[in-house]
C-alpha cells in the first residue's frame, strides 16, 4: 500500500503529496482504525486550531546530511553534515535533547519514537548467516552463537504475539460496553459508592503530596543552613 503511494506521488511537491495521502481511502481507514474512541466529539473551531499543533517532528539521515522534518514546516529542515564513518545518532541526540530541555519540567508536551528494523527478522537472517558460515567456526562456538539467536529470536516472536493482542484491542470499540456498564451500575446503586471512594482517595493522595513537598522543603532549609 505504501509503495503504491509512494510511486503515485513520488515526482509531487510535498502539499500536493499530503493532499494526496489525506484522500487516500485504505491509508485513512488503516489510520483512523488505530484512532481513540470518545464519548463526545467536539467540533469547535478553536478545539481544531489545538489540536493542529500536535504533530510528528522526524530527524533522518539522508545521504550525508541530517533532515528534520516538521508537520507544520513545508519542506524539510538541514541540520548537519554527517561526516564519513560518523554515527548520526551522535549528532542528533543532542539536538533532541535540547528540544526536549525547552520544555516546561513539569508537563509532558511530547513522546519520543524510535523507527528500527523488524528484530524477529533481524535475528532470523542472523541465524541463516550463522548456518551458511557454520563450517568456518569451532563447534562448541556455533552452537553457543546460535542458541543465543535462538532465545533472542523465541523473545521477539512472543513481543510480537503480545503485539497482536494489543492492536486487536485497539481496534476493539470499547465504549458502547463502557457506557452500558457505567448505566447498570448506576441503575443497582453501585455507582456512587464508587465515585464517593474515588473522591476520598484523592483528597487523601493529595495531603500525601502536600505533606511530601513541606517536609522536602523544610529539610531543603536546614540543610542549606
Amino acid at each position: 500500500m505504501l509503495t503504491r503511494f509512494r510511486d503515485l506521488t513520488i515526482n509531487l511537491d510535498p502539499l500536493s503529496r499530503g493532499y494526496c495521502l489525506g484522500n487516500d481511502r485504505k491509508i485513512r481507514t488503516a489510520h483512523n482504525s488505530l484512532a481513540r474512541p470518545t464519548f463526545i466529539v467536539n467540533e469547535s473551531q478553536e478545539d481544531e486550531i489545538e489540536a493542529a499543533t500536535y504533530h510528528f517532528v522526524s530527524y533522518m539521515p539522508i545521504g550525508e546530511r541530517l533532515y528534520e522534518l516538521n508537520g507544520l514546516r513545508l519542506g524539510p529542515t538541514e541540520l548537519a553534515v554527517i561526516a564519513p564513518g560518523q554515527n548520526w545518532l551522535d549528532i542528533v541526540r543532542p539536538i533532541i535533547e535540547a528540544r526536549m530541555h525547552s520544555y516546561s519540567t513539569d508537563e509532558i508536551h511530547f513522546n519520543l519514537m524510535a523507527l528500527v528494523s523488524d528484530r524477529q527478522r533481524f535475528y532470523e537472517r542472523q541465524i541463516e548467516q550463522l548456518q551458511r558460515d557454520s563450517l568456518q567456526l569451532p563447534q562448541p562456538q556455533r552452537e553457543a552463537e546460535l542458541n543465543e539467536l535462538l532465545n533472542r529470536l523465541r523473545v521477539e516472536k512472543e513481543k510480537n504475539r503480545q503485539y497482536s493482542v494489543e492492536n486487536a484491542r485497539r481496534h476493539h470499540n470499547y465504549v458502547p460496553f463502557i457506557v452500558e456498564l457505567l448505566k447498570q451500575m448506576g441503575e443497582l446503586g453501585e455507582l456512587t459508592p464508587i465515585l464517593e471512594e474515588a473522591k476520598l482517595n484523592e483528597s487523601s493522595e493529595k495531603v500525601e503530596v502536600e505533606d511530601e513537598f513541606y517536609l522536602s522543603q523544610n529539610f531543603g532549609m536546614k540543610h542549606t543552613k
